[in-house]
């Protein structure tokens, strides 16, 4: 039996977004801001054509583009008809077409944070694939651009198609922006009026974005000099062998904010099936072993023998969304 038509532009959305993020990974790659750009959106457009068919239901039509044509008198006529490529194929609708559509359907519906994402992309594909060559000030701004549509596109892959990717697309920190040496230049007034535009869309969105959904991911590169004998020595470097980031326990607390009680209050709002029950605790118990997501910490660090308590990170809504039915 073959996969309905939904499945099938979702798994080529899969391949344009995971081909996005494994070449925007690819540091000697001269052109990788701008094709992950045009990546991306297509991989936006075709997980959210593939919606539009899931919901319609599967009607492969929903996504085909129909036109009126003018009668005799010069009247559009009432009846639409297929409008076709120089092919002879049938065109399909585009990105915010798809869009409005989902509008239509409450829970397809895209927050603005979402829109606006997708929005900054376009014009950096508009701006920076067919004019300039982005400075370093654009190329930052689109890496947090880029990894929240990354991030918001892994969601609404376990949310609409029941498949967790967030493994598989890994956006890594370019070296570039672990040090900048001072204030980032802009070179033309086109990227300024660009980077104006993409500031707008932020603060326009600011009041959708949620723990899952963002606008846009702050990134923040912290290295902090300690005088402690025995602190390991830390470096950039492509060395397997050597330590890349030193952890104090200010770092675990970010990396690990949340206690039991604020993981199961979050649990509570997010499943309409959750029960802090014997699932819940055995479920916490796998999470035990993974050092990405859990973490024993000392309540008093000075105290080696003291009392530990179990944090959490804030990824652990993406574990248990394997489990339970989002609200």
């Amino acid at each position: 039996m073959k996969p309905p038509i939904y499945l099938k532009l979702f798994e080529k959305s899969v391949a344009a977004i995971t081909s996005a993020v494994e070449i925007y990974n690819k540091p000697g790659f001269q052109y990788r801001d701008e094709t992950f750009a045009l990546l991306a959106l297509n991989a936006w457009e075709l997980i959210l054509k593939a919606r539009v068919v899931q919901v319609d239901p599967n009607k492969q039509k929903a996504i085909h583009v129909y036109q009126r044509r003018p009668t005799k008198s010069g009247v559009l006529g009432t009846k639409e008809y297929l409008e076709r490529g120089r092919s002879g194929n049938p065109k399909t609708i585009g990105i915010r077409k798809a869009i409005e559509k989902l509008d239509a359907h409450a829970p397809s519906k895209l927050p603005d944070a979402v829109k606006n994402n997708i929005e900054a992309l376009m014009e950096v594909r508009d701006c920076s694939a067919h004019f300039f060559s982005p400075s370093m000030a654009l190329r930052r701004q689109l890496l947090e651009v880029g990894t929240a549509a990354v991030r918001n596109f892994v969601w609404y892959g376990r949310r609409w198609f029941k498949k967790d990717l967030s493994e598989h697309l890994q956006i890594l920190l370019p070296i570039g922006f672990v040090n900048t040496g001072g204030s980032i230049v802009v070179s033309s007034a086109e990227e300024k009026n660009l980077l104006a535009c993409i500031s707008d869309l932020a603060q326009s969105s600011a009041a959708t974005e949620t723990n899952d959904l963002r606008f846009q991911t702050s990134i923040e590169v912290q290295i902090k000099k300690t005088g402690a004998e025995n602190t390991p020595t830390v470096k950039i470097t492509n060395d397997p062998t050597a330590i890349p980031v030193f952890l104090t326990e200010e770092n675990l607390a970010q990396n690990y904010p949340w206690t039991y009680d604020e993981v199961t209050a979050r649990c509570k709002a997010r499943y309409s099936d959750f029960k802090a029950a014997k699932k819940y605790h055995d479920l916490r118990k796998v999470l035990a072993e993974d050092s990405k997501l859990y973490r024993l910490r000392l309540l008093d660090p000075t105290n080696p023998k003291g009392i530990k308590k179990p944090f959490y990170s804030t990824n652990v809504l993406a574990f248990f969304d394997k489990h339970y039915t989002l609200k």
